[in-house]
């Protein structure tokens, strides 16, 4: 599947790199303690807070025109967005990485299912 899947005319491809920084970033602030020794050191604040400058930076022109592109998104786009939050998301506890990441393959198949739904009544009450 492409990242340049088109709906609406809105392509994803502003929203894929947006969202593999998202994942990213969730993966380091929760991996913010790296040596492990319980505490947040500053200079595990600062390493972590440089990479969510930068990667806020590079996108902040782009965030509007991201969250339009997730907004306008169809099942396809969703799932395809999904793959990529999972090759940027990245925890030490792979279960809790998988159960997250299956978790945003139910939410996307439950909005997908109640979208059809409401298209399905809205159909019938027109009749």
């Amino acid at each position: 599947m492409s990242l340049v899947t088109v709906v609406n005319n809105k392509p994803i491809t502003t929203a894929s790199p947006f969202v593999a920084d998202v994942a990213s970033i969730i993966s380091r602030l929760i991996a913010i303690d790296a040596d492990k020794d319980g505490e947040i050191s500053l200079s595990e604040g600062l390493v972590v807070g440089q990479d969510v400058i930068v990667k806020v930076m590079r996108h902040y022109s782009t965030a509007a025109e991201a969250i339009a592109e997730l907004k306008d998104a169809n099942s396809a786009e969703r799932k395809e967005l999904i793959a990529v939050f999972g090759q940027g998301f990245d925890l030490s506890n792979k279960d809790a990485e998988k159960l997250i990441e299956d978790t945003l393959a139910f939410v996307e198949g439950s909005v997908t299912e109640a979208i059809n739904i409401g298209q399905r009544w809205s159909d019938l009450l027109k009749k």
